[in-house]
């Protein structure tokens, strides 16, 4: 944790379509500076119509965006899931665009997201 950060309180949940223009800032952040990381380019989600943004935020049990907002409401952290459809493939998800804005980072924020995704698949499974 950085050492000038007092403790955070973080409100995890999906991220939802009508927050698209807080939640794609950070996911072009993501793309821009770790092009590494991600299987999508900066060059050309910078050009998607915000319309198809909102279209590709997903809200279901098995496809999902979760955000990580501070008390205050500032995004600080994102991770989606997808779940594989089909019966002998449900067992498998995905998890895909982890990231953490960097004054965030070091605070377990990542951890926190995982364990939300974990906890859900746990209950989706009983």
């Amino acid at each position: 944790m950085n050492a000038d950060r007092k403790q955070e309180t973080y409100i995890i949940r999906n991220i939802q379509r009508d927050e698209a223009d807080i939640y794609w800032p950070l996911r072009l952040e993501a793309l821009k500076t770790h092009p590494e990381a991600f299987g999508a380019s900066f060059e050309l989600s910078i050009q998607l119509p915000m319309s198809e943004v909102q279209e590709r935020i997903h809200n279901e049990p098995d496809d999902y965006i979760l955000g990580a907002y501070t008390e205050e409401g500032t995004l600080a952290g994102m991770m989606g899931f997808k779940r594989e459809y089909g019966l002998k493939l449900r067992h498998k998800g995905m998890i895909w665009g982890v990231y953490v804005a960097p004054p965030y980072r070091g605070s377990g924020l990542a951890s926190l997201l995982l364990r939300e995704v974990l906890d859900r698949g746990r209950h989706q499974a009983d």
